[in-house]
């Protein structure tokens, strides 16, 4: 059984950071506390925060911390060029984790998932890890026109943040449109080239959140993630099929 974590990156001052439209600081230190509470009642698994604007939250959570059930990460990263865009500042919190954190050393797997979002199903993840004989070396689900990865919600070993996608980071801008979506899904590539074993995320994510970029709440309602969820197991069904024929 791999030994797995919650990576939770956040920001709670965004600090007038290009497109993003939730600015209010309370709101979002609230939405931060109400989401590491929800994974540390329902993955199971050690959580790890790490915050970039020098916002000290780990008081609201001493007993987690002394038992390492969560660690808790706060610096200063958040005084880049805003221009360049706020995923440049969540490769600036990965490298923070990646130089600091003893949850992330200790790591075999990582779910790396959007602060303030809670994946309300996330204990599937983290039972598909440990099925089967061959263990995935990224979850990760890619656009159709696989140019562009889904960043609010991924897992991979510490190798794919190590040597792949933290070599990204001077290229974030989205100035040049270089998103952190684009550099997710090239690090995807580059790690299956490399012989790195990948499968999309096994169910639908039902995330329960605020977007902090387009202001809009997600539907969370159990019927609308059933339907999705069919509507996924379905494809994954068509696409093995299709992959045993040719076989």
């Amino acid at each position: 059984m791999k030994q797995s974590i919650i990576f939770m990156t956040g920001c709670i001052d965004p600090g007038g950071m290009h497109m993003t439209v939730l600015n209010d600081t309370e709101k979002r230190k609230a939405q931060y506390l109400e989401a590491i509470g929800f994974y540390l009642k329902n993955s199971g698994i050690p959580v790890l925060f790490v915050e970039n604007s020098g916002n000290d939250i780990s008081g609201a959570f001493p007993r987690e911390i002394r038992e390492n059930k969560l660690e808790i990460i706060t610096f200063q990263g958040n005084d880049y060029d805003k221009k360049r865009g706020k995923g440049y500042g969540e490769m600036l919190i990965i490298e923070e984790a990646l130089h600091s954190s003893r949850l992330f050393r200790q790591a075999e797997f990582i779910f790396k998932v959007t602060g303030r979002y809670k994946v309300l199903n996330i204990a599937s993840y983290i039972a598909a890890l440990n099925q089967g004989q061959k263990t995935p070396d990224m979850m990760i689900n890619l656009e159709p026109g696989l140019a562009l990865a889904d960043s609010r919600f991924f897992g991979a070993v510490p190798r794919f943040f190590e040597e792949l996608l933290i070599s990204y980071r001077p290229q974030i801008d989205e100035q040049t449109f270089m998103f952190f979506e684009k550099a997710l899904a090239n690090a995807v590539h580059e790690a299956i080239i490399l012989g790195l074993n990948y499968i999309p995320l096994p169910h639908y994510p039902r995330h329960s959140a605020e977007s902090g970029t387009g202001g809009g709440v997600y539907n969370d309602s159990w019927s609308r993630w059933l339907l999705k969820e069919a509507l996924l197991q379905w494809q994954y069904r068509i696409q093995n099929a299709f992959r045993l024929y040719g076989s």
